[in-house]
């Protein structure tokens, strides 16, 4: 499996006001963004179901995951949206640097 290939997070506030169950409280949300040979997408899905996304629900003060793709020709992109309680919390996940990937979401041949 190649992984993927370009990779980019960061971290921000999201207010949402009627779409959660909160009562309105603002949230962070932390990105990351994938890019991948479109036929090496199926096997990265069950890669981060397996590693990343395990981490990420067992993370203090995380309040869920998102994993969108998009597929266009011979390429798919993966958007990551993970939601936590406190930007402290982001923070820590991502090894104090919101604006790296996690080593969990590999990035490089492996």
């Amino acid at each position: 499996m190649t992984g993927v290939s370009e990779a980019t997070s960061y971290t921000g506030i999201i207010h949402y006001t009627s779409v959660n169950n909160l009562g309105g409280l603002p949230l962070i949300a932390r990105t990351w963004r994938g890019l991948t040979a479109s036929e090496e997408a199926d096997a990265y899905v069950r890669y981060l179901e397996e590693t990343g996304f395990r981490e990420y629900r067992g993370a203090q003060g995380n309040l869920g995951i998102l994993c969108l793709l998009h597929t266009e020709h011979d390429r798919t992109e993966f958007l990551l949206v993970s939601f936590w309680a406190t930007e402290e919390h982001a923070v820590a996940f991502a090894g104090g640097d919101p604006t790296k990937p996690c080593s969990t979401l590999r990035t490089t041949a492996s």
